[in-house]
């Protein structure tokens, strides 16, 4: 107890000083908390995802978004539960969704100081030293720069306490296998393991690789076998916990079949995004110093500005303190410069953290031989800059052992100053006015939606021009965000029905797009030139207008290039164009039109066709047809092969209903087919088998009809 103690002011000391840093840094006051920290990027994808959890208790599912469907994002599983928790949490005391989503992000510096503190005490740091060294640990460069666009990377406040377990398992102290340690060490442990878990996948991930590192380690040093056990035991739980948090996900990709078409990936994207040794170096971006501002656009210079060098790896950088920590641990392994176990152990880790993230390295294997899902490796650094710290608390320790008191304290102001305003960007603390742009733009969108859900207080609005979800841009979302009841078309899964249909309807006419979105039952639509899907925006806006008449009142946004257009006069004019049976008729004919999903085993190399046209076939495919009616039905597919292989190969598809099933030998040339089946009620599952399995098919221009309907 005595001991705890001793922590307990320096604790304390490192948690207030980084809330007043970030309350100075950001300028915060309460007016400031209730506009969004950052209002665009892919903070645009994850304040929904805060939304949906506190108004609805899960993010899973959102029948706001995604119109004429629900958004179930299933398919693009974010499985950070234990942070949507904390959210939910917070969400019960504080009623403002933005506020709760400023919160939690700015939460994430103290909490990062305090875990990082109390780490550093465990692994023997004295508590002052560990304090200094945690506050620097909150505010790495990789905080700020990921900002609320990678939301929960930046609440890395988890990542001290897997490294913890990862080093003291490397020093042969393994919280398991122990009679003398008790219950409490085993449990806590477990925990750790399960939280790790659950604050994200790829901290998951890296955790993981480390603890494997650390057992092994532990094994050498003390030629006992429990060390190792040890570190898989706490992998075993982070990988069934995770697989636990993937439950839903995976429950959903039996129900409604595998959807690849989200997450392509390939393996040279592991090089893309892999981690580079002079980024760690380099000093951060928007350093206060010019000329350290010009050592790091030297190697990002603008003619390199739209090369690969230029991703999220650039917010790699550690600062002289994390840098000069590198450098300690890098001597560690190659000279031996320190003899002591924990920085030993603490050193190995860090090289193979490196080596697991680097360009070319473990991850890059990984990626070939196992799977390209996990592509970002950059984001190591984050655990990298802690085993850093490590290495720098350790030697200032030795370094001010025995000194005076009065040096020991001006040494650590020292440092705490230096190692501030080295890693803090230049535009906080601004002595000049405030004019944040986003903030002016988000009052703009509060005032203009507001106008529109006062407009049309229930109902779908059709969001144009199309865009995917996820992973594309996320502005159309803002309309979820300051409405209370409105639903959206956009954030619709890709790939799946309303998707599908919501595609059809961009690669038409627009006249077309206005008739069968109010037939859909769409009430509005609304129209964004900011987005950069927004091609020939011009005709699209004054065919819209023309088709909805130009006695219709249209809601312009304050930057001019937002309209929203009320479509149910134009509705009710349709309806008595048509009259009341046949209006009906093709109502109920727009609801159960067929969709055909290239779903499982599908992909497309061209993730900048928007809309994707063509999806090639690996060996084995899977296509979904989706019959929403409760009748049978007789359909005609209609749809071009194209041949990427070097001769004629087959294509053999079948669906197990027994209406469809045949092959065709595909010429170099390409050609066509049509087959006219019964599709069921429900999905309707075509497997494509591509022979050789070194063909390789492409699939486009593919149309769907029924009798009534003329073919091409």
């Amino acid at each position: 107890m005595l001991r705890v103690r001793e922590v307990v002011l320096p604790c304390a000391l490192a948690v207030l000083l980084s809330v007043v840093v970030i309350v100075l840094g950001y300028r915060l006051s309460f007016e400031r908390l209730r506009l969004p920290l950052h209002y665009g990027d892919d903070g645009l994808l994850i304040l929904p995802l805060v939304k949906a959890t506190i108004e609805r208790g899960s993010h899973w599912r959102n029948e706001r978004l995604g119109a004429p469907g629900i958004q179930e994002t299933h398919d693009f599983p974010v499985v950070d539960h234990f942070h949507f928790a904390m959210i939910w949490l917070l969400g019960q005391c504080i009623p403002d969704v933005v506020v709760v989503f400023n919160v939690y992000y700015l939460l994430g510096y103290p909490l990062a100081a305090l875990t990082a503190t109390l780490v550093l005490w465990r692994l023997g740091v004295s508590p002052w030293v560990a304090a200094i060294c945690g506050l620097l640990f909150a505010f790495q460069p990789y905080h700020t720069l990921r900002f609320q666009s990678h939301y929960f990377l930046s609440a890395y406040y988890l990542v001290p306490f897997a490294l913890l377990y990862a080093i003291e398992i490397g020093m042969g102290k393994p919280p398991f296998f122990r009679k003398e340690r008790g219950w409490a060490a085993p449990i806590a442990a477990l925990v750790v393991a399960a939280i790790t878990a659950s604050g994200g996948a790829y901290y998951a991930f890296f955790a993981s690789g480390l603890l494997f590192v650390g057992g092994l380690s532990g094994w050498v040093n003390t030629g006992r076998f429990r060390a190792f056990a040890a570190a898989l035991v706490m992998v075993g739980t982070i990988f069934l916990v995770g697989l636990l948090n993937h439950a839903p996900a995976i429950a959903y990709s039996f129900s409604n079949g595998h959807n690849t078409s989200v997450h392509e990936r390939r393996a040279v994207e592991a090089e893309n995004y892999g981690l580079r040794l002079i980024e760690l170096f380099l000093p951060p971006y928007e350093h206060k110093l010019a000329s350290f501002r010009n050592v790091r656009d030297t190697y990002y210079s603008p003619d390199r500005e739209r090369s690969i060098l230029q991703n999220e790896s650039n917010s790699s950088s550690f600062g002289i303190a994390g840098a000069v920590g590198l450098f300690l641990l890098l001597a560690t392994c190659v000279c031996g410069l320190h003899r002591d176990r924990m920085l030993r152990v603490t050193a190995g880790l860090a090289l193979a953290a490196f080596l697991i993230g680097t360009v070319s390295g473990i991850g890059a294997a990984f990626a070939v031989m196992i799977s390209a899902q996990v592509r970002a490796y950059n984001r190591i650094s984050i655990f990298i800059a802690f085993l850093a710290l490590v290495a720098v608390a350790s030697w200032l320790d030795w370094l001010l052992a025995g000194r005076r008191r009065i040096v020991r304290v001006l040494s650590l102001i020292a440092l705490t100053a230096i190692g501030m305003y080295d890693q803090t960007p230049r535009s906080w603390f601004p002595t000049g006015p405030e004019g944040d742009y986003e903030q002016t733009e988000y009052r703009r969108d509060a005032r203009y939606y507001a106008e529109m859900e006062a407009q049309l207080p229930e109902g779908m609005v059709m969001t144009l021009p199309y865009a995917e979800w996820p992973e594309t841009n996320y502005d159309h979302v803002r309309g979820y965000l300051h409405t209370k009841r409105l639903r959206f078309s956009y954030g619709a899964m890709k790939g799946r029905e309303a998707d599908y249909w919501l595609r059809e309807l961009a690669e038409g006419s627009v006249d077309d797009l206005v008739k069968r979105a109010v037939l859909r039952g769409f009430e509005g639509i609304h129209v964004n030139a900011n987005i950069l899907e927004a091609r020939n925006i011009g005709p699209m806006h004054d065919t819209i207008r023309k088709a909805v008449g130009k006695d219709t009142p249209v809601l312009v946004h304050a930057d001019g290039k937002q309209h929203f257009f009320d479509l149910r006069p134009y509705r009710e004019r349709l309806r008595q164009t048509l009259g009341d049976a046949a209006f009906a008729a093709v109502t109920k004919r727009e609801r159960e039109r067929i969709s055909v999903l290239f779903l499982d085993g599908f992909w497309n190399d061209s993730p900048n066709e928007r809309p994707r046209k063509s999806h090639f076939v690996r060996p084995t495919t899977r296509m979904t047809i989706v019959n929403p009616s409760d009748r049978e039905r007789t359909i005609r597919l209609v749809f071009q092969v194209g041949n990427a292989s070097s001769e004629a190969a087959t294509l053999t598809y079948d669906h197990g209903y027994g209406s469809l099933q045949g092959s065709a030998a595909i010429p170099k040339s390409g050609c066509k087919i049509g087959e006219t089946f019964r599709v069921p009620p429900g999905k309707y599952i075509v497997t494509f088998q591509a022979e050789p399995e070194t063909a390789r098919f492409s699939i486009f221009d593919l149309r769907v009809f029924e009798p009534d309907e003329p073919l091409p």
